[in-house]
């Protein structure tokens, strides 16, 4: 048994006491229309709460998690600044990420 495991809202408490210069974060889906999105509404809110308490946002995501909508649970494009792919996203969703200000990588 881990004793070091924190779960549920005091994951969240526990982020909102903490600050992050740079996060490196992954996405098991993502959606142009929709953004990046996640299996659960946990996990989303711990996203969500990382990307408030960091100064510079990095997604990381290959192109196998594209048209991907896991809704509700998503982050919006603009909450993220960089994103790290492996070169294969098409050309329409690198203008999309780039016209909400993600620089693409």
């Amino acid at each position: 048994m881990n004793t070091m495991r924190i779960e549920g809202l005091a994951v969240l408490k526990q982020l909102e006491e903490m600050h992050f210069n740079i996060s490196f974060l992954g996405t098991p889906g993502f959606h142009p229309d929709y953004g990046f999105s996640y299996f659960s509404e946990m996990t989303a809110a711990a996203i969500s709460m990382v990307i408030k308490q960091s100064d510079k946002v990095v997604m990381l995501m290959d192109s196998s998690k594209v048209n991907y909508a896991l809704m509700p649970q998503k982050i919006s494009l603009d909450a993220v600044d960089i994103l790290v792919t492996d070169g294969m996203l098409e050309s329409q969703i690198i203008k999309k990420l780039a016209k909400s200000g993600v620089q693409v990588l």
